[in-house]
């Protein structure tokens, strides 16, 4: 259809329906030289304009009619203005209407009458008294503190009250279980154990996982073998524990006071205070703490230090702990090192500075006990003073009568 055709069209329906209903339709307006003609709205975005199409009474949703009745966006914040760009109608969730202007609710409010009256609130809270209260554990959802609407995992609803899932069940609905904890299978609406090693099963004969220190044969998780982590066959380890050397996929127990090992007869690395000679583990000279061998030291125990020949020997001076004899690490008190050589010494700022306020504390305090008794002195003489001069003046008073 041409456009001039569909033009003509649109004003003539609109034309019928005017004479009809004796107004005009939504989007269009009186002609005010022809009353009985209907116009499309000449203000854009006007939704009522019937009396006359060159004047805006309201505005599509989110525009409101401004001062010179064109229709402009609402303020932010509001929803519908559309009688009134500076009155809004309709706020947004989580906003209540003051005098025409949208109020934020309180941060817990999903919706709410006033500032301080609360209808509807997020989720895991219920309106109590206009107030947004907590739901009770366990409850995940509530309609008031008694009333439950869901439940935290590990619980199910039945009449309005969260009740635990029966032992092991993680989803339980309905009087069964349709989902197990790992390490248990469903089966008839029941949890029921995976066998020994298996961490996650479909039934009692059908292992999808197994536990570290075995490996799963065809759905049956059989033990790796003593001292293993993990492997992928029997007598296949990939993963020994300490204490424990890998000899071609069997674990073995390392010697006597051996930490890490190959095999049981090759030690890589000693306890503390034993040495390795030719893969055996041995004891540590005396003040040893760590060595290569028997005989040569490499870390002494505290209060020792390396000499140039691997043993170990007490720390020079008043040094506490050493490196080597000679070279202090630290020193006790205020003690400090002083040179190169790492030598302790007093540092005479660090001891000034801790004796002096001590000596002008017990000054202090003997000056203040000595002003005291010199003060207690001065107060008895004035005392026996006016003693005596009141005894002489009670004598002369009787002599005179």
């Amino acid at each position: 259809m041409p456009l001039k055709s569909f033009v003509i069209t649109v004003l003539f329906i609109s034309f019928i329906l005017c004479q009809v209903s004796g107004e005009c339709p939504d989007g269009t307006g009186s002609n005010p030289s022809n009353p009985e003609e209907c116009l499309s709205c000449s203000v854009a975005r006007c939704k009522d304009c019937k009396t006359d199409y060159t004047k805006c009474k309201s505005c599509n949703l989110g525009y409101g009619v401004n001062r010179v009745g064109e229709c402009s966006r609402c303020f932010s914040g509001c929803n519908d203005c559309s009688a009134n760009l500076f009155k809004c109608e309709q706020c947004p969730a989580r906003y209540f209407n003051k005098d025409g202007e949208c109020t934020k609710c309180k941060n817990t409010c999903e919706t709410c009458s006033s500032e301080d009256i609360c209808d509807t609130c997020i989720p895991g809270m219920y309106a109590g008294d206009g107030k947004c209260q907590s739901c009770r554990f366990p409850c995940e959802n509530c309609k008031s503190e008694k009333e439950c609407t869901s439940c935290r995992s590990g619980y199910y609803l039945e009449s309005d009250t969260c009740i635990k899932n029966p032992e092991n069940c993680k989803i339980f609905e309905f009087g069964k279980c349709y989902e197990c904890a790992p390490g248990y299978f469903l089966k008839e609406g029941t949890c029921q154990a995976c066998k020994l090693g298996c961490s996650k099963c479909n039934s009692e004969t059908e292992c999808l996982s197994c536990n570290y220190r075995f490996f799963n044969n065809n759905g049956i998780c059989e033990y790796c073998g003593d001292g293993c982590f993990s492997c992928r066959a029997a007598n296949k380890c990939l993963d020994c524990y300490y204490g424990y050397g890998n000899n071609n996929g069997v674990c073995e127990r390392c010697a006597l006071n051996c930490y890490k090992c190959s095999s049981a007869t090759q030690c890589n690395e000693c306890d503390s205070g034993f040495g390795s000679n030719n893969g055996v583990c041995e004891k540590c000279d005396s003040g040893c703490d760590k060595c290569e061998s028997t005989t040569k030291c490499v870390k002494c125990e505290r209060g020792l230090g390396l000499t140039a020949n691997g043993g170990c020997e007490k720390c020079k001076g008043d040094c506490k702990e050493c490196e080597t004899v000679d070279k202090c690490t630290y020193c006790p008190g205020t003690l400090r090192r002083i040179n190169d050589d790492f030598e302790c010494s007093y540092e005479w700022g660090l001891v000034a500075a801790i004796v002096l306020p001590i000596i002008f504390g017990l000054l202090t305090v003997c000056g203040i006990v000595a002003y005291q008794a010199k003060y207690q002195k001065k107060e008895e003489e004035k005392k026996n003073y006016y003693d005596i001069d009141t005894h002489y003046d009670y004598y002369d008073k009787k002599n005179v009568y």
